[in-house]
């Protein structure tokens, strides 16, 4: 399943941005350069792919979203302990993994 995520990540994305949706679906400029940028700025958070630190980053975002900004650190002190044992336990199932 890797060879094969790699493979299509190399062979198979590019052509399907550079042609299909470049040239065959979008037609001004405008909207292929934001496909571009959008392109270029994905990444993969694996510890939201784990669920690592997801209780945290809730509380944020409801502190934020509440215009409580002030919150924000204070939260991020109370549960970095449980954050680093969640990454602790997800390296430990990684390197147990067979």
């Amino acid at each position: 399943m890797d060879a094969m995520a790699y493979l299509s990540t190399k062979d198979i994305t590019p052509v399907f941005f550079d042609v299909t949706m470049s040239q065959k679906q979008l037609r001004n400029t405008e909207s292929i350069e934001m496909l571009q940028l959008i392109r270029d700025t994905q990444f993969l958070d694996i510890g939201n792919v784990y669920g690592v630190g997801n209780q945290l980053n809730n509380l944020i975002n409801s502190a934020l979203d509440a215009g409580k900004s002030d919150n924000v650190a204070s939260s991020i002190e109370k549960n970095e302990a449980n954050v680093q044992d969640a990454i602790e336990k997800l390296i430990e199932y990684i390197n147990n993994m067979d």
